[in-house]
């Protein structure tokens, strides 16, 4: 009998690698990067599963998760409608296309095995056996450990992370709990600087999940207009820092707290509404005929493998939704508001508050975005099919490419600049040290290709040749991780804490602080669908950058043809450039003069977007 063994990541790993003295000659196949890391580790010969998807494959599997989204048009979504709005409609997309990804990735490397290696019986772990069942249940199984990894949802688990020492690096807390201690946190503060938002006759701007130290100068602006910012976050509290909290009183804005505009009667409908919810989602989500028609691919159904989030995803929430469904709801009948201005589209709260119909929405670019027909599909994480009534674009580029490609009216786009980055262009001082280099190092995520064991061997391997370099040649390095919660972060930590180069790590610093100490960045990327926002913040402060990527291939970005950076793959002479590009040479200062022609084509109103912006959000009509 055939035998092969597939095997995941698991908690108790050190065991089920105790067990597998007991399979000896059997062929072992890792289908994550994680399991591949321990078996490699331990020195166990195994077949990486993953490889067995090539970049196509996974581009066709993300195209088809994203097919999914829109799920719920397949059933009546009369019964769902609240105050004119879907509540099967209002779900994270990135979330919802996370978990679709992930999964239908993961099954489409265990049927190509399956295929490939033809076997009567398989020896693997809970969540393996559960995939396997969905493409051949006739096959023998062996479970070589019982326990089950539960799933959570990305965006139910909230990391915090500080760069000071006073605090542990990381704290995690589910999203009950944290919402919970936000909350109260949220109604002290206001209480004692008297920031809560209150009915005011001046039309006020509603900014949906904003970081008022990212646009200080914007909310500033609009005080200046006579207006007032409102700022609605049911994520990261507008509150989080004490420089936070001086900016909104320094520039007179308010905050709307969750539950602030609840009365006991409202809180009894939305008690109601509830319940009512809760009742007809679980007749549907129980038609398992249906649900299993819904979401399958070349006749097979994956809907056992995602019931459970797609169930938490709803129910869990669904307190949250409605109660902001009426907060929007009360905003706009007091008709407070010029417009709703938020950072996407496709965000819970976004969806809730830039689809009131009495209030303006617009969305407002956030980062560098660059476009490319070869990988038109991938634009949906960018919102721009989202679009309803007005967009706040960086410069005539993207206005471009938004009339050329979506045939968006001039009228619904603003020009504005970037009011984030008006304070990098008052900070461009030349306080460099020529011998400290940035690294911004990108962590691998699944949203678009799934795991990836191949790709996360690359990056280490490149990892530490930058690293290896900067031990050479003297040079010091300083490390700013993305923002965002990513498990690939802590690798990243663990390989350049194995050099002993003094190297100082920071997460939520702003990148400004440590671009003006610098006199070159490093930004490494996994792969090359889009371009990292730290590039155009190191060509404002004029930095050469090098980008090393791990894709074999680059699209045809106008940075890019612009040759504002330094475009390099992993398998160049990474040290090289580096020594060329980190000290006066006429490489480098052709490099910049570059950069500096692309940003004047690409970003608009440098210095000055804020005041831009803000008179145009104060008039709109």
């Amino acid at each position: 009998m055939k035998t092969i063994i597939i095997l995941d990541k698991q908690n108790n790993f050190e065991q089920i690698i105790k067990n597998l003295d007991k399979f000896k000659n059997k062929k072992i196949i890792s289908v994550d990067h994680i399991s591949h890391k321990i078996l490699k580790k331990n020195k166990i010969n195994h077949i990486v599963g993953d490889s067995v998807l090539n970049q196509e494959d996974r581009l066709k599997i993300y195209d088809k998760s994203i097919s999914y989204l829109n799920w719920y048009e397949n059933i009546s979504n009369e019964k769902f409608m609240v105050n004119g709005y879907n509540l099967l409609e209002i779900i994270d997309s990135n979330e919802l296309q996370m978990l679709l990804s992930e999964k239908l990735t993961k099954l489409f490397c265990i049927k190509n095995i399956l295929d490939l290696e033809q076997p009567e019986k398989i020896i693997t772990t809970s969540s393996n056996l559960k995939i396997i069942n969905c493409l051949n249940d006739k096959i023998t199984m062996e479970l070589i450990s019982e326990e089950e990894i539960k799933d959570e949802l990305f965006f139910d688990i909230i990391e915090i992370n500080f760069d000071k020492k006073i605090f542990p690096k990381k704290i995690k807390l589910s999203r009950k709990k944290y919402q919970l201690i936000k909350n109260n946190i949220e109604n002290l503060i206001c209480k004692i600087y008297g920031l809560s938002y209150k009915e005011n006759k001046k039309k006020s701007v509603l900014f949906v999940e904003f970081n008022p130290e990212s646009y200080e100068e914007l909310f500033n602006e609009i005080n200046k207009c006579g207006k007032q910012s409102v700022l609605l976050n049911s994520r990261r509290s507008a509150l989080w820092s004490k420089n936070s909290i001086q900016i909104l009183k320094k520039t007179n804005s308010k905050i709307i707290r969750y539950n602030q505009f609840l009365t006991k009667e409202n809180k009894k409908t939305i008690l109601k509404n509830i319940i009512k919810f809760k009742k007809e989602f679980l007749n549907e989500i129980e038609n398992e005929s249906k649900m299993e028609k819904i979401f399958s691919i070349n006749n097979i159904s994956f809907w056992s493998l995602i019931k459970k989030q797609i169930l938490d995803m709803y129910m869990t929430r669904i307190k949250e939704r409605l109660t902001y469904i009426l907060i929007s709801e009360k905003l706009s009948n007091n008709k407070d508001f010029e417009c709703v201005v938020s950072l996407n589209l496709s965000g819970e709260t976004e969806r809730i508050f830039s689809n009131n119909k009495n209030i303006i929405s617009v969305l407002l670019q956030h980062a560098f975005g660059n476009y490319s027909k070869q990988i038109e599909s991938l634009e949906i994480t960018d919102d721009l099919h989202l679009i309803k009534d007005k967009i706040a674009v960086w410069g005539e580029i993207m206005k471009s490419y938004l009339v050329n490609n979506y045939k968006l009216p001039e009228e619904k786009i603003i020009v504005s600049g970037s009011p984030r980055h008006d304070s990098f262009f008052k900070n461009k001082l030349k306080n460099e040290s020529k011998n400290i280099i940035l690294l911004t190092p990108r962590p691998i995520i699944h949203d678009i290709e799934g795991e990836n064991s191949e790709k996360y061997d690359l990056y280490e391997k490149t990892l530490k040749k930058i690293l290896k370099c900067a031990e050479k040649n003297n040079i010091k390095l300083i490390v700013k991780l993305h923002p965002q919660r990513n498990e690939h972060n802590e690798d990243i930590i663990k390989i350049i804490k194995n050099y002993d180069l003094g190297i100082e790590i920071f997460q939520n610093i702003p990148i400004l602080d440590l671009l003006k100490k610098c006199s070159l960045m490093i930004n490494l990327s996994p792969d090359s669908f889009d371009a990292s926002t730290t590039i155009l913040e190191a060509m404002i402060m004029k930095k050469p950058v090098i980008d090393i990527t791990l894709a074999s291939k680059r699209y045809e970005f106008e940075f890019l043809k612009d040759e504002a950076i330094c475009d390099l793959n992993s398998s160049e002479n990474i040290e090289k450039f580096i020594l060329e590009l980190s000290s006066e040479s006429n490489i480098r200062n052709k490099l910049i003069k570059k950069s500096q022609i692309h940003l004047n084509r690409y970003l608009s109103n440098q210095g000055n977007a804020s005041e831009t912006l803000a008179r145009q959000l104060t008039g709109i009509k």
